[in-house]
C-alpha cells in the first residue's frame, strides 16, 4: 500500500508542477505579428519575398515570408523578434526576367534582393509596416 500511495502523491506533485509551469504557453523568444502592404510605384507588388535579417547588436532570429498580391504577414509564430532589422524586399519575376505589374506567370528564377531598408520591431504583439518602393533603379536600392 504503501508503495502505491508515494507513487499516486508523485503523480499529482507532477502533474501540478506541469500545470503550475504554464505548459502550453509559449516558448522561446517573443516574436511580433507584422504586416503590410508593398507597392512598386503605384503597383500593389504581385509576388515576392519579404526577409527581416538581424541589424547591428540585434540577436534575435532572421523572419522571411511571401508577398502575394501586394500583402505579407507574420505571426507571432514566425516573424521577427523586436529589435532592429535589416529588410531584403525581393520581387518574383516571370519566366521571361521581366516584371509589370499584374504580370507573374511562368516559372521564376529566384527572386534577387531589389531593396534594403532598416526598420526597427517595436516591443509590441503586432505591428503595420507598409512599403513604398521606387523602381527609378533596379538595382538594390535603400531606402529611407
Amino acid at each position: 500500500m504503501r508503495g502505491r500511495s508515494r507513487v499516486a502523491a508523485l503523480l499529482i506533485t507532477a502533474t501540478s508542477l506541469l500545470a503550475s509551469g504554464g505548459c502550453g504557453g509559449p516558448s522561446g523568444p517573443k516574436r511580433v505579428q507584422v504586416s503590410g502592404e508593398i507597392q512598386v510605384e503605384t503597383e500593389s507588388m504581385p509576388a515576392g519575398v519579404i526577409r527581416f535579417l538581424p541589424g547591428d547588436g540585434n540577436k534575435g532570429s532572421a523572419a522571411n515570408t511571401l508577398v502575394k498580391d501586394g500583402r505579407y504577414s507574420f505571426t507571432t509564430t514566425d516573424g521577427p523578434q523586436p529589435g532592429l532589422y535589416r529588410v531584403q524586399i525581393a520581387r518574383t519575376l516571370p519566366a521571361d526576367g521581366k516584371f509589370t505589374a499584374g504580370s507573374n506567370t511562368g516559372s521564376a528564377p529566384a527572386p534577387r534582393v531589389e531593396w534594403l531598408v532598416m526598420v526597427q520591431v517595436p516591443d509590441e504583439t503586432s505591428f503595420k509596416r507598409d512599403f513604398r518602393l521606387s523602381a527609378k533603379d533596379p538595382d538594390i536600392v535603400t531606402l529611407e
